[in-house]
């Protein structure tokens, strides 16, 4: 048998670690000194454990439907470009501490999807994997699925090649069409689309979480208290309530990611706006064509539970029943459009922000906007005292910032027992 005193201080140890991060991201903080009380052997061990002082800014961008010029202006004025430059190249910040995260849905309704897709490639080499996230939207899996009702005459012109002096494209109309689907299979977009957009993201707030997108797996540690909840969710649609996807968020990323190579495996004829959907294809391995086919026309990436749902106590109770299964503190949500801007929901655990941005859709553009989490948590000259702050906004162009949760500093106190 395994002594108790040998068990105690490392239970000890991750329940006080889980209740300092759960302060990080309360959405309405207590104005006052929260004492956590810490076992160590000396004060050096505990100094050694406790969160190094960190900064950043993580920025969500909704639904951006082939409209190039929103995503050019959406980008600087969340700061993630600084200046774009005469021939129209965009220079981007090179803050460290910026995440940005698309809820997806660059295809469609406009006419400038593949630019985009460049924009966002380009940015994710400039700062890697970790700090440029692109999530899957349904337009992007119904579009390599066939289905394309919603896309514009003049992307598909975009894949005509050039115009002659009599104005006549270089492809026929059929031509450009075969050659989008090949972009879509087999091109640098299918490649990106596969391996780089995925359907769900868990973004920390700090880093003594781990990576982005780690996996949550609370029976790894019965005594974590909230710890891994204090991280953002992202995800286009929304995950129904009830619903618990173990191995969050990597389960859903790889499911994603499979029904995508196996759509793009297969020869599909597009079909065009006005037209029927494309007959359903088939999958095989440890992908049942009931669970793909849920995927690509309703599920997480179709779903307007958060959003369409009357406010009510129950709509919290549900929604904090979704966050605790996940490990979530807040849901980001794109899909359901509010012209009016940002809705923020439950205190701020539920957060909608798509808000039209794309004149794709035939009325006025709605506003140019993003969600922005400014997170710091630095030491105080008292020894083992500290102060967070975590502050989300939305932002707009022609519109001041709305805070959408209370920004009120917490002040941790730890004091170390022998």
């Amino acid at each position: 048998m395994v002594p108790f005193s040998s068990t105690i201080i490392p239970i000890c140890i991750t329940f006080i670690i889980g209740l300092h991060l759960s302060s990080l991201v309360s959405a309405h903080p207590v104005n006052k000194t929260q004492v956590i009380y810490r076992r160590a052997a000396s004060r050096e061990e505990i100094l050694s454990q406790l969160p190094k002082p960190f900064k950043q800014t993580i920025v969500g961008i909704g639904d951006l439907h082939g409209d190039y010029d929103a995503m050019e202006e959406v980008l600087l004025m969340t700061g993630v470009a600084k200046d774009v430059k005469e021939g129209g190249e965009i220079v981007f910040n090179d803050d460290p501490s910026i995440t940005v995260v698309q809820v997806g849905d660059i295809m469609d309704r406009g006419a400038q999807p593949k630019a985009i897709f460049k924009v966002f490639d380009d940015l994710r080499k400039a700062w890697g994997k970790d700090r440029i996230l692109n999530l899957l939207g349904n337009h992007e899996v119904i579009n390599i699925y066939g289905d394309w009702r919603f896309v514009s005459e003049d992307e598909i012109n975009s894949y005509r090649g050039k115009v002659n002096d009599d104005g006549e494209f270089q492809y026929s109309e059929e031509e450009g069409i075969q050659r989008r689907m090949m972009m879509l299979r087999k091109g640098w977009i299918g490649k990106t689309l596969r391996e780089d957009y995925l359907v769900a993201a868990r973004v920390p707030l700090h880093p003594a979480l781990g990576p982005v997108n780690t996996v949550y797996r609370p029976e790894e540690d019965p005594n974590f208290g909230e710890l891994s909840h204090a991280t953002i969710g992202f995800i286009h649609g929304g995950i129904s309530d009830g619903t618990v996807w173990s191995d969050f968020p990597r389960s859903l990323n790889n499911f994603g990611s499979e029904v995508i190579k196996q759509l793009q495996a297969q020869k599909i004829e597009p079909r065009m706006k006005g037209s029927i959907p494309p007959k359903p294809p088939k999958f095989s391995g440890n992908i049942n064509n009931r669970d793909a086919m849920n995927f690509i026309l309703d599920g997480v990436l179709w779903n307007r539970d958060w959003a369409e749902r009357p406010d009510s106590e129950k709509l919290c109770q549900d929604i904090d029943y979704v966050l605790q299964k996940h490990g979530l503190r807040h849901l980001v949500m794109g899909h359901t459009i509010n012209q009016g801007g940002i809705v923020s929901r439950c205190d701020g655990k539920i957060l909608l922000i798509d808000t039209g941005m794309s004149y794709g859709f035939g009325w006025e553009r709605g506003m140019l906007s993003a969600i922005k989490f400014d997170y710091s948590w630095k030491p105080l000259d008292e020894p083992f005292t500290f102060e967070e702050q975590s502050t989300v906004t939305a932002i707009y162009q022609y519109k001041s910032p709305v805070k959408l949760t209370d920004d009120t500093p917490r002040i941790i106190k730890y004091i170390v027992e022998p």
